[in-house]
């Protein structure tokens, strides 16, 4: 099977609802686009987009250093994923990156960080099996949350399916829920109570869509 070279670029990323919070100052999201086993000397590369949730998603995807994921070779069937998450705090967020990238060696620290703080983001990783994104997947934590994903498949060989554009669909596939502390009737919060009513803030189903070009280089 013929090795190709292709560019993966983002066109376009809406959102229905950003997170539970969906606005909060140091609030962000964190859009991947991967692909594992791309061809049998590598076994996987992704790019991480984050995005403050206090600033609007992208308008434009006209900048070339912004827009493209990577550029990678494949042979046999390729499968793109693409996953969001809303990330609460950003403490977390910085938590997380910088204990990520000190004991992934094969990892390329990224040039974007979107404004937030120190963390680091906008990477582009080699040699990791399984989506960075993925290690914040913790059901008990509060901070974090998986707000869509999808994925496309195409067989390296049709040149065709390697020069158009894809949309993916971001899809929910569990309810997001949105923790508070349970009131009273006259709307305080009830005294002594620890337990906490979980509310659904976004529900299972299409919560927003992104534009892929893949493209022969």
């Amino acid at each position: 099977m013929t090795k190709r070279y292709i560019q993966i670029s983002v066109k376009d990323f809406a959102l229905k609802k950003r997170g539970p919070m969906d606005g909060a100052g140091d609030d962000m999201n964190v859009l991947s686009v991967s692909m594992h086993y791309p061809s049998e000397d590598q076994a996987s590369v992704e790019r991480l987009f984050p995005f403050k949730l206090s600033e609007k998603l992208p308008s434009s995807w006209s900048n070339y250093d912004k827009s493209v994921a990577f550029k990678v070779a494949v042979r046999g069937q390729v499968k793109i994923n693409v996953k969001v998450i809303s990330v609460d705090k950003e403490s977390k967020a910085e938590k997380f990156f910088k204990g990520l990238f000190t004991t992934v060696a094969t990892a390329t620290l990224g040039v974007e960080t979107a404004g937030f703080g120190s963390a680091y983001a906008g990477a582009i990783t080699k040699g990791v099996v399984g989506s960075l994104i993925d290690k914040f997947d913790d059901p008990e934590d509060d901070d974090v949350d998986k707000i869509g994903e999808g994925s496309i498949k195409f067989a390296a060989s049709n040149t065709s399916a390697l020069n158009k554009t894809y949309d993916v669909n971001l899809d929910v596939k569990k309810a997001v829920k949105k923790k508070v502390y349970a009131k009273n009737g006259k709307g305080n919060i009830v005294k002594g109570r620890r337990s906490r009513v979980e509310k659904v803030s976004i529900p299972k189903g299409v919560n927003g869509s992104v534009t892929l070009e893949v493209k022969e280089v």
